[in-house]
């Protein structure tokens, strides 16, 4: 296996720009001198180094990484060093080589204990053992101790990525700095990807690595592969970039990096990347439903009711990988048949073959039957879903017609819970939720400059969520339905609101609008709340203007809404921005059967 210098590889990465004095440097400017070590040029006027691929990589992903200005030797020299970057807060955790403690990372470089495991699956998911860096003793210096982290609401990875739009914004700390909580929303900023892997044949030789200086070696290897090329998340700071082509059917492996190893794992055919060259897989369907196994957890079989099978399902969030349009397709046609209540008849197609499981759920609170499609692979053991994909859940004996979509499970704190059970007491139609956390994907192909991640299920149509309200739309054809979607935001995101509903547009409301009668039965429940809709004072910004779904519904086509605004709004979709403490479903029982 052949082993390229990081110098080699930044060089093929980026674009190498001669400045002829350091005058001519802009602040947020990166540079580098005839070594490969790159520096950031801040508004100071001095250079800041990256002592490490990993903590570069968790400020420029692969896909957004601006040019290199290259500085002779004598100018490099005459700009003061500033000191090092650290991780950009939220997008890894970290530890020193010789503790075990892992800490979670805020800004300007203040470490918080993950006191127990399960802070760190609530925070990180079922995979937050793959998303450590360790970091030499010589650079946890840079670091300061503050808080251990105790409880969610302490601490929100998304919120701290967010709160620095760029690395300056994250070098000069003031006397006390506290991170930012799980109900605290700050302005967007650029997010970060995993650094990624692609799919190689069965068996490759055992890697060898070697480090020069203080930056890690980057491996490549190029190899035949039974399935078309197709990225995975691997732990920084050892990248592995394959090249693969199709030679065989049967099965092939997904490489994965650590800080001292790589591990094979194995998947099938199904999950190749769209823009693959290679034949598509077969469409036919190949079984019915799949046969669950007490043995696999993702299965959660021990599930009795609606609730503890959505607890279930999250405790296996991993990462998230973009299904190829043939899955979306066959994930559209799974649900049109679950709609149609043909639940104990689905067969399952090629694409969804044993990462989804079909099958009829019974809850043991009131004794009725839901048809449930949920994500169960797990090739690599790990304990987390091998693509992030989402579930639906269908009632087809339903009061309402209703959908209740949750697109940012865990981040959107308590909106899982409260949607499945509102979904539940209101005797609704379908419920959508989103498969991943919405910060884990790679940047947006989508919406790029709005800093969202590709697997946030609101603000991408590469996700199945997305296939799923085309279909479901699709299905109702011109009959009443409507799409609810439960959103959180942070206590100081609308100073003065704690629910905020809106169509998708941010305008007032028509007389007879549907969000008015909703807005007039929320507050016959709670006279206390502050409700507010478009053109009310005090006035919010989360109009949800970009969210896909909603302007897929209001009008616009499906292969234009990552860019294109909609036009007006019909009544189809509703979203609802609420405060910490307004979540909870019993609170919004009531109020959902009054108005629809």
């Amino acid at each position: 296996m052949r082993l390229v210098s990081l110098g080699l590889v930044l060089a093929l990465g980026f674009n190498l720009l001669p400045v002829a004095s350091s005058l001519a440097l802009s602040p947020h400017t990166l540079i580098k001198g005839s070594g490969s070590t790159i520096y950031y040029y801040a508004k100071d006027g001095q250079r800041y180094v990256f002592p490490n691929y990993a903590t570069f990589a968790s400020w420029y992903p692969e896909d957004t990484r601006p040019e290199i200005v290259v500085v002779n030797t004598t100018e490099l020299a005459s700009i003061p060093l500033g000191g090092n970057v650290t991780y950009r807060p939220g997008v890894r955790l970290i530890k020193v080589t010789t503790d075990s403690k892992v800490y979670a990372v805020s800004r300007y470089g203040v470490l918080h204990w993950l006191t127990t495991e399960a802070m760190a699956i609530q925070l990180y998911g079922a995979v937050w053992n793959k998303q450590i860096s360790d970091v030499p003793d010589v650079f946890f210096t840079n670091y300061t101790i503050g808080a251990p982290i105790t409880s969610r609401e302490m601490y929100n990875p998304l919120n701290e990525s967010l709160s620095v739009a760029t690395l300056q914004d994250n070098l000069f700390a003031p006397t006390v700095y506290s991170p930012a909580p799980y109900s605290t929303i700050v302005p967007p900023s650029p997010l970060p990807a995993p650094i990624l892997a692609t799919t190689i044949s069965p068996t490759i030789p055992t890697p060898t690595t070697s480090v020069g200086g203080s930056m890690p070696t980057v491996l490549s290897s190029t190899v035949t592969s039974a399935v078309p090329t197709f990225a995975v998340p691997i732990s920084a700071p050892i990248a592995a970039t394959i090249t693969a082509t199709s030679t065989t059917p049967a099965t092939s492996s997904i490489v994965t990096a650590t800080t001292s190893s790589i591990t094979t794992i194995v998947t099938t055919p199904a999950f190749a990347s769209a823009s693959s060259s290679t034949t598509p897989v077969t469409t036919s369907p190949l079984t019915s439903g799949f046969a669950l196994s007490s043995s696999n957890p993702l299965s959660c079989t021990s599930s009795k009711t609606l609730e503890s099978l959505m607890t279930c399902s999250m405790s296996h969030f991993g990462l998230f990988v973009a299904p190829n349009e043939m899955a979306k397709t066959d994930f559209r046609t799974v649900t049109h048949a679950m709609l149609d209540g043909s639940c104990d008849s689905i067969t399952l197609p090629a694409s969804l073959i044993g990462i989804y499981a079909a099958r009829s759920f019974t809850d043991n609170d009131t004794s009725k039957t839901y048809c449930v499609l949920m994500e169960i692979k797990d090739a690599d053991g790990d304990g987390a879903v091998d693509r992030g994909w989402g579930s639906v859940i269908v009632n087809n004996a339903p009061t309402r017609e209703l959908n209740i979509a949750i697109m940012h499970p865990m981040d959107d704190w308590k909106t899982e819970e409260q949607g499945i059970g509102i979904f539940k007491a209101s005797n609704s139609r379908s419920f959508f939720v989103a498969g991943a956390r919405r910060y884990v994907g790679k940047p947006s192909a989508c919406q790029p400059d709005y800093a969202h991640s590709s697997s946030d299920a609101a603000h991408n149509t590469a996700l199945m969520l997305f296939a799923a309200t085309q279909e479901i739309d699709a299905w109702y054809g011109s009959r009443r339905w409507h799409q609810l979607q439960f959103h959180g935001m942070g206590s100081g995101a609308c100073s003065g609101v704690d629910v905020y509903i809106t169509n998708g547009k941010n305008l007032t409301p028509a007389s007879g609008d549907v969000s008015l009668k909703l807005k007039v039965n929320i507050l016959k429940e709670h006279p206390t709340w502050s409700v507010n809709v478009p053109g009310d004072s005090p006035g919010c910004s989360l109009s949800a203007t970009t969210n896909v779904q909603g302007r897929f519904l209001n009008g616009v086509s499906a292969d234009a809404v990552c860019a294109t605004s909609a036009t007006a709004y019909s009544q189809k979709f509703f979203s609802l921005e609420q405060a910490p403490g307004f979540r909870q479903a019993a609170d919004w029982i009531a109020v959902v059967n009054s108005t629809w």
